[in-house]
């Protein structure tokens, strides 16, 4: 059910942060309900660590900080997004790369990605970039989770998604590079450093991803999935935890008809963290969940794909190394689930022996952050980040302006077809404006503001 909402804090927080004013002051921003597991642990360790920290989280979010596990010490208010970008004094603002938008201008911007990838342990951060250019433009430091291969560590893998992309105007208070962070990912962290306790884990958790998504499996064969856990692994409680968010209710068909079985049990908490805790397996389609799962708590993972492996070069049942399977089929999918129960501790080793290989400062990816905070609040840098330069795409026309636009939104369609029409509305008004057109306005401003110099300026000539 929707939590019913107070009146927006931004006025409060901007006392607070008014107070404050001898020390710097960073603002952690939470906009969507899937970044509170890795936000939560920034803003208390930097609080910890001495800094002066406020939380802001969107009401969309409609939740509480009770909800999102803030400890009574974590000063948190919700704010809507067009409230935090208002915001004065604020010297860093931290969220998601999704989201750094939302800051004020002035603030250096570090953007935490948003998740691991959802189908490999690699991931080129540049390409990233290249479907997500509005982060391109609002970013400052860019914090990154997975290793990089030594041929996508380079700044000039980077450079074509940040360099000479966007006009002046809009990255006016960006720095002049763009910073490439190797950060970690304290989900994994605290899942690395979590007590298990004395009870072995008795659940087989299904986590696929939005319904929205093409690979989703739920809609296609969730109520089969869900079914045949519950008819063939007795011994084992059976979790559905759709994606957080609308999927709750757009899964309602899925999950309903199973609420009767005392076995069965829906979790639509914000981070589902009680449930990884308590689970063995954990089954999903194309969810980073998977991965930070079974990174960071050292247990299998089946990635389930409803259209089947071979379409994808992969055999029925394959291997996704070191963290567990992929399935292509239900015959399959029953199989893998068998197979990875009957050899967790086996899997546990080999991710544990394996696991700091793809992810940057393992079980300390907050300490690092607490480490580098005094270098950004500064502006600066460290040998280990990459500089990306940052110079502004120069065109005097219009027209030429939109042309350079138009190729950058056909480039993303062709990789990322869903972002081109958000990515289009944030960035055509930066476009559109051309220094020709600013100066006449600023030049339309002066006529209007000196008395007579209208007039004669548009007397018919030939007089005097």
């Amino acid at each position: 059910m929707p939590v019913s909402r107070p009146d927006d804090d931004a006025a409060r927080l901007q006392a607070e942060i008014d107070r404050a004013r001898d020390t710097p002051v960073i603002v952690v921003w939470i906009r969507h309900k899937p970044r509170v597991a890795t936000l939560r642990p920034v803003a208390e360790s930097l609080l910890e660590a001495g800094f002066t920290v406020f939380v802001g989280y969107s009401p969309g979010l409609q939740t509480t900080r009770e909800a999102m596990k803030f400890s009574e010490s974590t000063p948190c208010y919700e704010i809507r997004p067009q409230s935090a970008w208002r915001l004065k004094n604020v010297a860093v603002f931290i969220t998601s790369e999704q989201d750094t938008r939302d800051g004020p201008p002035t603030a250096k911007r570090v953007g935490i990605h948003h998740s691991l990838p959802d189908k490999s342990l690699r991931r080129n951060y540049a390409k990233m970039l290249m479907v997500k250019p509005v982060a391109a433009l609002e970013t400052d430091y860019y914090a990154i989770l997975s290793t990089q291969e030594p041929h996508h560590w380079t700044v000039e893998n980077y450079l074509p998604y940040v360099d000479r992309l966007l006009p002046a105007a809009p990255i006016r208070h960006r720095r002049k590079t763009m910073a490439i962070v190797p950060f970690g990912y304290p989900k994994i962290d605290r899942m690395m450093a979590q007590d298990p306790g004395d009870a072995a884990p008795d659940t087989i958790t299904y986590a696929p991803t939005q319904t929205i998504l093409q690979y989703s499996s739920v809609l296609k064969k969730g109520p089969e999935i869900l079914d045949m856990l519950l008819t063939q692994f007795p011994a084992y409680r059976i979790v559905f935890r759709p994606y957080p968010g609308l999927d709750v209710e757009r899964t309602r068909g899925v999950w309903e008809k199973f609420l009767h079985d005392p076995r069965f049990s829906l979790d639509d908490t914000v981070s589902g963290e009680e449930t990884l805790r308590r689970t063995a397996l954990l089954i999903t389609d194309q969810s980073s969940v998977a991965v930070s799962f079974g990174l960071g708590m050292a247990r299998p993972v089946i990635f389930y794909n409803a259209d089947g492996n071979e379409s994808l070069g992969f055999k029925d049942l394959d291997y996704f190394p070191p963290i567990g399977l992929r399935a292509g089929s239900m015959q399959s999918l029953r199989q893998g689930t068998a197979q990875m129960l009957s050899n967790t501790d086996r899997v546990a080793e080999r991710i544990r022996q394996r696991r700091a290989k793809f992810i940057y400062n393992p079980g300390n990816s907050l300490g690092y952050l607490v480490g580098i905070m005094p270098d950004i609040i500064a502006g600066g840098t460290r040998t280990e980040w990459l500089e990306v330069p940052r110079r502004p795409y120069r065109a005097w026309t219009r027209a030429a302006r939109l042309a350079h636009l138009d190729r950058l939104l056909e480039r993303l369609g062709r990789a990322y077809p869903e972002g081109v029409a958000v990515t289009d509305k944030a960035l055509r008004p930066g476009f559109s404006a051309t220094p020709l057109s600013r100066l006449r306005r600023l030049a339309g401003r002066s006529v209007r503001k000196i008395p007579g110099l209208r007039r004669y300026l548009s007397r018919p000539r030939g007089r005097t």
